[in-house]
C-alpha cells in the first residue's frame, strides 16, 4: 500500500472519491469495533467479510482495531489472521494478552499477512450466517504456498432497521454446521505444484489437529460452547464457562448417503486422519465459536512419501510463515526438440540426469536415472540391457541409497541379485524407486532386473 493513510466510514458518500484518490488505498470495510457492546461482534466480523467482496476488488479494506483482552478478543483476532489486513489493537496500557498477540504477529514485529483481502466461500455469498440460524461463515484466503478459512459462528446478532443500531434478536443461538473443502480456497491451484491431484492436508489452529483431505472430500467439525458475558455497564471481563476443543465427527459421512457404519474413536490433538475419496467431515459451531483451517496441497514425491507444509503452529495463519518451497528429485518426460524452462536466483543451482528413452516391446517406455541422492546419479549405471520379447530390462548399478528410473507403466517386480525387493511406483511422473543396502565389496555390480 503506497496511501498515506485510510479512509474511515467512507463506504457511501465517499465511496466514489476514492474509487479516484490516490491518496489512499486503504478503506474502513465495516462499523467501529464497540467493545461494550456484546450484540456487535459476531455481525462486524460478517459485515467486513461481504464487504469486501465490492471492496477488495480495488481497494485494501481494514477491519479496524480490537482490545486483546476482551471475551471476544480470539474471535476478533482470528478474523483478522484470515482477513488479508493490518492488524493493530487498542488495548489501554499494561492490559495486553501477549499470549493471543503472539498468534498474530512474529518476534520481530512482522505479521503473516495473507495475499489477499479475506472474502467469503462460494458456498456463503447467498447465505446469512447473521440470522438464518443455521449457515457458518467461512472465509477464504491464500498464502504463497497454500491456503487458509476461518469458520465462524455469527449467529444471533444483526443491524435493526427500526432501532438504527445492532441488537441481539437471539439471546441463546443454536449450534450450526458445514464443511470445509480444498474448493473453499479460490486459486489454491495457482500455488500448488504443477502436478497436483487435488489432495490437501488441513490443519486446525483451535483443535491441533491435521487430516488428509482427498480430492472431492469434505471436512466436518466440532466445537464446543464458548460463552461470554459482556455488561454494557463496565468494563469487559473474559469469561469462559466452558473449555472447550475441536472433535471430528465420530462418523465419516459420504456425499447423498446415510453415515458410514464404522464409528472411529475420537480424535486426539495431533491426530493424522485419513479420509477415503468422497468422504465428509462437516464443521460444527456454537454461538461466538469460531476455527481456523490451513489448507495446504498435497505434494506426491519421487520416493513415494507425501508431504504437506504446515508452517507455525501457534500462529492464526500458520502457513503464511513458508514464503518459498522447492522440491527435488522431479522426473520430467522430454520429447525431441522439446525445451524445458530452468530458473535459477542468486547463488542456486540445480544438477539435470538426461537419459535417453528405451520404448519396450510391450510399449512401455524407461529410462535408467540412477541413484536419487548423487548429484551425479546417472553415473552409478553401468550396464543396461534390455531383453527380448518380455520387455524385461537389466541393470548393473554401483553403490548404494535411493535408485530411480522412469516407466511409463508400472513394473510387475523388481529384483535384485535375483531377490525380489519392495518398489513404489509414481504413476504421475512415473518414477520407479527401491533401495539397495551397502555391499561387501567393494566396486561392487548389482544386478537389477525390471520386470513387466
Amino acid at each position: 500500500m503506497s496511501g498515506r493513510g485510510y479512509s474511515i466510514h467512507s463506504q457511501i458518500a465517499m465511496l466514489l472519491l476514492l474509487c479516484s484518490s490516490k491518496r489512499s488505498a486503504v478503506i474502513r470495510a465495516s462499523d467501529d469495533f464497540w467493545p461494550r457492546d456484546p450484540a456487535s461482534h459476531t455481525i462486524h466480523v460478517a459485515s467486513v467479510a461481504y464487504n469486501t467482496v465490492f471492496l477488495g476488488e480495488f481497494m485494501q479494506p481494514d477491519w479496524d482495531m480490537f482490545h486483546s483482552v476482551h471475551p471476544m478478543a480470539e474471535y476478533h483476532a482470528a478474523a483478522r489472521a484470515v482477513g488479508g489486513c493490518a492488524i493493530y489493537v487498542s488495548d489501554k496500557p499494561g492490559s495486553h494478552d501477549f499470549n493471543l498477540l503472539k498468534k498474530l504477529v512474529l518476534p520481530d514485529g512482522s505479521i503473516l499477512r495473507a495475499k489477499l483481502p479475506g472474502r467469503p466461500t462460494r458456498d456463503c455469498l447467498f447465505s446469512d450466517p447473521a440470522r438464518d440460524g443455521k449457515s457458518v461463515l467461512k472465509i477464504w484466503n491464500l498464502n504463497e504456498h497454500s491456503g487458509v478459512v476461518g469458520a465462524f459462528n455469527c449467529q444471533g446478532a444483526g443491524w435493526c432497521r427500526v432501532a438504527k443500531k445492532n441488537l441481539i434478536h437471539d439471546q441463546q443461538p443454536g449450534t450450526v454446521s458445514g464443511v470445509i473443502r480444498a474448493q473453499d480456497v479460490e486459486h489454491l491451484a495457482r500455488v500448488a505444484d504443477h502436478g497436483w491431484n487435488g489432495d490437501v492436508v488441513v490443519y486446525s489452529h483451535v483443535g491441533g489437529e491435521v487430516v488428509y483431505l482427498p480430492k472431492n472430500a469434505l471436512l466436518p467439525v466440532t466445537l464446543r460452547s464458548r460463552e461470554y458475558e459482556c455488561s454494557q455497564d463496565m468494563e469487559p471481563e473474559r469469561t469462559l464457562r466452558h473449555r472447550w476443543r475441536l472433535q471430528l465427527s465420530r462418523h465419516w459421512l459420504v456425499p447423498g448417503s446415510q453415515e458410514v457404519p464404522h464409528p472411529r474413536p475420537p480424535a486426539q490433538n495431533g491426530e493424522v486422519v485419513y479420509l477415503p475419496k468422497n468422504t465428509l467431515l462437516p464443521v460444527t459451531l456454537r454461538s461466538r465459536e469460531y476455527e481456523v483451517f490451513t489448507v495446504v496441497p498435497l505434494k506426491h514425491l519421487p520416493n513415494g512419501v507425501s508431504f504437506a507444509e504446515i508452517g507455525l503452529l501457534g500462529m492464526f495463519n500458520s502457513s503464511g510463515a513458508v514464503r518459498e518451497l522447492r522440491f527435488s528429485g522431479e522426473v520430467v518426460y522430454l520429447p525431441k526438440n522439446a525445451l524445458l524452462p530452468v530458473t535459477l536466483r542468486s547463488r542456486e543451482y540445480e544438477v539435470f540426469t538426461v537419459v535417453p528413452l528405451k520404448h519396450l516391446p510391450n510399449d512401455a517406455s524407461f529410462a535408467a536415472i540412477g541413484l536419487l541422492g548423487m548429484f551425479n546419479s546417472g553415473g552409478a549405471v553401468r550396464e543396461l540391457r534390455f531383453s527380448g520379447e518380455d520387455a524385461d530390462v537389466e541393470l548393473r548399478v554401483r553403490g548404494s541409497g535411493t535408485v530411480g528410473a522412469y516407466s511409463s507403466t508400472k513394473p510387475t517386480c523388481v529384483a535384485v541379485d535375483s531377490k525380489a525387493v519392495g518398489f513404489s511406483y509414481d504413476g504421475t511422473s512415473g518414477l520407479i524407486s527401491f533401495e539397495l543396502g551397502i555391499p561387501d565389496q567393494e566396486m561392487y555390480l548389482w544386478t537389477v532386473t525390471v520386470g513387466y
